[in-house]
């Protein structure tokens, strides 16, 4: 159809834009490529002498940020959908969605590689917009810097929304919602990593319902070394206490033998455990429905 030949047109263009401002991550100390360290979701490594300047870094953000900075931006890594997943068909005519990520003082590489692997891993007819949403961060890093390079390197693609002042997570979602212009919203902490095929099963669950709002599976990405570490499908609830907690999936759905089933939740509504992986807190639903929450099988270092 019309769209799907303007996505490929855009999707070459973007290609060609990349080739001319693949310089861009240099200037800001990164790396690009799909090879280097922690390629393919393996540990990565420092010597020595970068151990000890990652040090505190490593303290002030939770995850070796020192590190983060060596990997590139790009990397691969592994697809740990079952077979039955990766067979499934799905229609080109599927809604667009706009990608919204929230930060506050979050990394540079971290919030870059989200944003990378989201472009490289989105089909392009399905990416409507990335919205990048900065509830009020005091790094320079993340202001002009930030700004210039997304704005360079994916033109007319991203956007930037500047909360001033520190609102809140739920409320720095809402401002991301106020500007996204495709017809599914997806929320994500800025710390992801996405895999191909990830969108396809989500956009497909939401046009079958518009009311559903997805929650398939989190794998992780170690806090130290940026190593993926497979989770194994469960469902994601809450203690009394608050505390997330993974529930394994009913004797029923163990019982069919077909990893791509959906998993009922207690509501009813079912959430496909089988998406690629995403590293990060993330939520899919409908534009003009009321804003909510979900996971799309991410990667959280150190969760």
């Amino acid at each position: 159809n019309n769209r799907f030949r303007a996505a490929t047109i855009l999707g070459a263009c973007r290609l060609l834009s990349e080739a001319c401002y693949r310089g861009l991550s240099k200037s800001l100390g990164l790396i690009e490529g799909y090879g280097g360290r922690g390629k393919g979701g393996l540990p990565a490594t420092l010597s020595p002498a970068e151990e000890e300047k990652a040090k505190g870094p490593h303290e002030k953000y939770g995850y070796n940020s020192y590190l983060s900075e060596k990997i590139s931006l790009d990397r691969s890594i592994p697809d740990y959908r079952p077979t039955k997943c990766k067979e499934l068909k799905y229609s080109k005519d599927l809604p667009q969605i706009s990608i919204i990520f929230i930060f506050v003082n979050e990394a540079l590489s971290v919030i870059l590689r989200s944003v990378h692997s989201a472009v490289n891993h989105t089909p392009t007819h399905l990416l409507k917009e990335i919205i990048l949403v900065d509830d009020n961060s005091d790094e320079e890093e993340l202001k002009v810097p930030l700004e210039e390079y997304v704005h360079k390197r994916y033109p007319g693609l991203v956007k930037v929304v500047r909360n001033q002042k520190r609102e809140g997570l739920i409320r720095a979602r809402i401002e991301g919602w106020k500007v996204a212009t495709g017809q599914v919203t997806g929320f994500f902490d800025a710390h992801v990593e996405f895999t191909a095929g990830w969108a396809e099963p989500v956009l497909s669950r939401i046009q079958e319902n518009r009311k559903r709002v997805i929650l398939p599976s989190i794998d992780n990405i170690k806090q130290d070394n940026f190593e993926v570490q497979r989770y194994e499908n469960s469902a994601h609830g809450y203690s009394w206490e608050l505390w997330c907690m993974y529930i394994s999936p009913p004797k029923d759905w163990w019982d069919a033998g077909d990893p791509s089933l959906p998993i009922r939740s207690v509501a009813g509504e079912p959430w496909r455990p089988t998406s690629p992986q995403i590293q990060g807190y993330k939520g899919a639903t409908e534009r003009g429905q009321k804003m909510g929450c979900d996971r799309i099988m991410a990667l959280q270092p150190g969760q």
